[in-house]
């Protein structure tokens, strides 16, 4: 049984279709391959999985999508239809000062690539200020850099706290663009063949056993065919093992150049939007959620400090997704922005955020779409009553729109509205007896929803807060405690205690992190890092995993300008609405 298991090891256990995995071949695939079909309907199935397929030299194409990639169409499109402008991405500067001072204050929330909390330590301290910059930033935040510890060597060099070397003068050819460290995939190839005299193919093979072979036995048979060729080039056992290790690390994930600078050109067009087009970058953001890192409450927390309101639902004025709409004096500013480019850079903020109708609990793609059609045809609605009879929506959908505030242009409290909406929807052309008349019965005079409670339906209703961040409500409080903002961490010193509370929307457990977890707290001025040795989270698991909120109490770290928070302490914060955390291995 041990052998047979021993035998079997590294194979597949089942079959299952790529993402966006295609096999092109020059004959008809099924005279090429053996194909079954696949547990999805109307599917079928390569009987190989990927290595075989490498091994015959069959081409593998690897088509994955990119949600950013419609943000970025949406927001050039929505900029066309508001400013006239047609912003052509392939002819944009990459020399732009102003889009590498916001990176560089790691303004970074919604930015492709660089929004996490590794990228928002790694900013401040490698300070991009050219596009071959973002390429190693993309780059550098990988799990083969990591593994084969490229980034502290690459950053203390960039920053002048240690000199540039290189563990064989046969090296400085191929990593004098990194600074010695080896960054990307083609310099694996460049170095097998300059070091260790490797061939072309030979160092490709290296590169693809490395790739599929992330088990150190696995890769122990691959070093001594390197180290061996490096001596015949005259490199001592030493530093071919040192070479090695580096080489190594890749076997963990490593970008090759073109695909990080791929990635490094949409980070930049993000900044790009961001920074002169913030409302429509917001809007492409919104609507095109799943993606990166951060909640839409994160996402919208982030538009209102940077002075663009994010506006409720509204049956006149919303549409099926999130939409720009021109600044009114009347709506407040909650403006706390704590980034000088933003500031500075203010000559396209005219519009805001209104929330579209597909947000709301209850309303469908195909519901959303109806009401705007509806209200295109035969004009705005004129009161709650027209409304339930033109749109014929469930009650779950009406109740859930007086909720969040889509019809309090018509002078209605919400409550009151509530009392309305079983019977309302009754007249609605999708009930049997919408025959019936609207009911008379006068609703009771409720008192009025207060901010806290708006803001909690926000949170249920879209997860979309319009009013003030969630942390506002207890602030006050906070404050008598001696529990400081995000923004109040800037002014302190390295090494002091402080207390920091918000709400938990980032956690993560990195491989790499040696048990360590990482959080992201946010309050109404931005957001705090926090990391958390493995012991003090094994003594307060159960503070993260039962409540949304928490109070941090650490040591404070200032280095590099990258500030965060070495837990000693963590209590619970019961908020008053649910904030799901997104999580991350």
């Amino acid at each position: 049984f041990r052998e047979l298991t021993l035998a079997i090891a590294d194979f597949p256990r089942h079959l299952s279709i790529h993402n966006g995995g295609m096999l092109i071949t020059a004959l008809p695939l099924v005279d090429t391959v053996p194909i079954e079909r696949a547990t999805m309907p109307n599917r079928n199935v390569v009987q190989l999985d990927k290595r075989d397929v490498e091994d015959l030299g069959l081409v593998k194409m690897d088509l994955l999508g990119l949600r950013t990639l419609s943000l970025v169409k949406d927001a050039v499109a929505d900029i066309h239809a508001r400013h006239g402008e047609l912003l052509e991405l392939g002819t944009l500067s990459l020399d732009d000062p102003a889009v590498y001072d916001l990176i560089c204050e790691v303004d970074t929330i919604g930015l492709f690539q660089v929004e996490s909390r590794a990228q928002a330590q790694a900013l401040p301290r490698v300070r991009p200020r050219c596009f071959a910059d973002i390429v190693v930033e993309v780059a550098i935040i990988r799990p083969g850099p990591l593994q084969g510890n490229a980034v502290n060597p690459y950053i203390r060099r960039r920053q002048g706290k240690e000199p540039v070397t290189y563990a064989h003068p046969l090296c400085e050819p191929v990593l004098k663009e990194t600074l010695g460290v080896i960054l990307f995939q083609e310099q694996i190839l460049r170095v097998a063949m300059t070091v260790a005299g490797f061939s072309p193919s030979a160092a490709d093979m290296l590169r693809r056993a490395m790739s599929r072979a992330r088990s150190s036995a696995d890769m122990e048979k691959l070093r001594a065919p390197f180290v061996d060729g490096a001596g015949r080039n005259g490199v001592d056992q030493k530093t071919a093992n040192e070479i090695f290790h580096q080489v190594a690390g890749f076997a963990e994930f490593g970008f090759c150049k073109s695909h990080a600078a791929a990635f490094a050109l949409t980070a930049y067009h993000t900044a790009h939007l961001k920074l002169y087009y913030p409302a429509e970058f917001y809007v492409g953001l919104l609507n095109n959620q799943p993606m990166g890192f951060y909640s839409p409450a994160v996402i919208a927390g982030d538009a209102k400090r940077h002075g663009v309101a994010i506006l409720p639902v509204d049956v006149n004025r919303s549409f099926a997704k999130a939409a720009c709409e021109e600044q009114s004096p009347d709506v407040p500013r909650r403006f706390a922005d704590s980034s000088k480019t933003i500031a500075a850079k203010r000559t396209c903020r005219v519009h805001d955020v209104r929330i579209g109708f597909e947000k709301v609990k209850g309303l469908g793609e195909d519901e959303a779409k109806a009401i705007v059609e509806e209200r295109a045809a035969h004009g705005p609605y004129r009161s709650f009553d027209e409304f339930a009879t033109r749109a014929g929506l469930k009650e779950e959908a009406l109740r859930n729109l007086a909720l969040v505030g889509a019809f309090d242009a018509f002078g209605e409290p919400r409550r009151a509205l509530l009392w309305r909406a079983r019977d309302a929807h009754r007249t609605s052309p999708s009930f049997s007896r919408r025959a019936l008349a609207l009911p008379t019965t006068e609703a009771p005079i409720l008192p009025p929803l207060d901010e806290q409670e708006r803001t909690a339906l926000d949170y249920r209703i879209t997860g979309i807060p319009t009013g003030a961040q969630i942390m506002t409500f207890y602030r006050e409080d906070l404050a008598r405690r001696g529990v400081l903002r995000t923004c109040d961490l800037a002014n302190r010193r390295h090494g002091t205690f402080v207390t920091v509370a918000g709400a938990v929307v980032v956690k993560q457990h990195p491989e790499t992190a040696k048990g360590h977890v990482f959080l992201s707290l946010e309050d109404e001025t931005g957001m705090a890092n926090v990391i958390i040795r493995p012991a003090t989270y094994r003594r307060y698991k159960r503070v993260l995993d039962g409540d949304a909120g928490v109070v941090v109490g650490g040591t404070l770290q200032t280095v590099d300008g990258v500030i965060s928070v070495l837990a000693k302490r963590l209590d619970a914060l019961r908020l008053f609405a649910k904030i799901a955390a997104r999580e991350w291995q």
